[in-house]
């Protein structure tokens, strides 16, 4: 089974940072602004009933900059689930997720499942909003919410892993959440 996968936020939230550790186990400190869109491939096993599922995620990490539809409109076409992710370090970038990312993609891919990572666990201590927003948020979209670190790779294949089965069930059940 193969789907798409699109990842969006604000710039400097770790969305390359979370799909490098994710595909390749690694994290580099160094700030690597996407340009456009960079597509990483991972199989993952989702576990089922009878037997183990293979889903081949195409992830699409999309660039953070605001106001470039014409990147964010093709990068949400054909897409299955969608990543929303802002950093713990910065309330504006989940304000970001309310006032301009979930519109783009109810304007795009309407209904499409939505998933949300808060990035940077690693340094709760200068949080600036707490993960319980997080899912209150996540909440109104009967979506999935995780804390993460692509630092330390707290709950990255976790949630990955949840957004396969959550997938999955789409396919199968026809259910859109959790």
């Amino acid at each position: 089974m193969r789907k798409k996968v699109v990842l969006l936020g604000d710039e400097a939230v770790g969305k390359t940072s979370l799909v490098r550790r994710f595909v390749m186990n690694s994290f580099d400190d160094r700030y690597l602004s996407t340009i456009g869109t960079n597509m990483y491939k991972k199989e993952i096993q989702v576990p089922s009933e009878k037997w183990p599922i293979s889903v081949h995620m195409m992830i699409w990490d999309v660039m953070g900059q605001k106001n470039f539809d014409i990147v964010v409109e093709p990068a949400l076409k054909g897409a299955h689930c969608v990543i929303l992710v802002c950093d713990f370090m910065r309330k504006s970038t989940f304000r970001g997720l309310s006032d301009y990312w979930i519109p783009r993609v109810e304007k795009f891919s309407p209904g499409i499942p939505m998933c949300f990572l808060s990035n940077k666990s690693d340094m709760l201590e200068m949080a600036q909003f707490s993960m319980e927003e997080v899912e209150e948020l996540a909440s109104q979209y009967d979506s999935l919410s995780f804390s993460t670190s692509a630092k330390t790779g707290e709950n990255v294949e976790e949630a990955f892993q949840k957004l396969g089965a959550m997938m999955l069930n789409v396919v199968v059940e026809g259910r859109r959440g959790k």
